[in-house]
């Protein structure tokens, strides 16, 4: 549980401060990581107006693997963060889905499409809601021998994932 407090507003509610994330390994073929997290921060060096906010966020990653060289993955994230310094109180929501199949035709050889969706909704009357559909297509050449050995994704990795898709 937290508080926190600056020159010009003091947090009365205790706020929990949570952070969870898991892999859990189905079989083989299957593997469903999720997290989810809440905090507060400042709203950093680009943004001295907004102040502190806290924020709730949420999403997983499912991967499926189809066929021998060929891989689906379905994705999801949920962000809400709330600005207690700005006039307005201001709240903002992101949702984002995605989906992506990738082949790997040669060992060193892989080609992904993917596809998200992004739905993101703010109560300020100075900013816009939007919704953003991308659909995308990668080559990842890769080497022999593996700059990385370890096939888990890390807890900053996947984060940066999920929560970063419409940048």
């Amino acid at each position: 549980f937290h508080e926190w407090s600056n020159e010009t507003q003091n947090s009365t509610d205790p706020f929990i401060d949570l952070n969870a994330f898991k892999t859990f390994d189905f079989s083989r073929k299957a593997a469903l990581t999720i997290t989810g997290s809440s905090g507060y921060s400042d709203s950093g060096e680009d943004a001295y107006s907004l102040g502190y906010n806290t924020y709730y966020r949420t999403g997983y990653l499912l991967n499926y693997q189809l066929l021998k060289h060929l891989s689906s993955s379905l994705s999801g994230s949920y962000r809400f963060i709330e600005f207690h310094e700005t006039l307005d109180a201001r709240k903002d929501e992101a949702l984002t889905l995605g989906a992506g199949l990738s082949w790997e035709p040669l060992q060193w050889l892989q080609l992904n499409l993917n596809y998200s969706f992004s739905d993101y909704t703010t109560d300020s009357i100075l900013r816009q809601d939007y919704t953003d559909n991308r659909i995308f297509f990668s080559v990842n050449l890769i080497p022999e021998k593996p700059i990385r050995a370890d096939k888990n994704l890390s807890r900053q990795s996947f984060d940066q994932m999920i929560y970063n898709r419409e940048k």
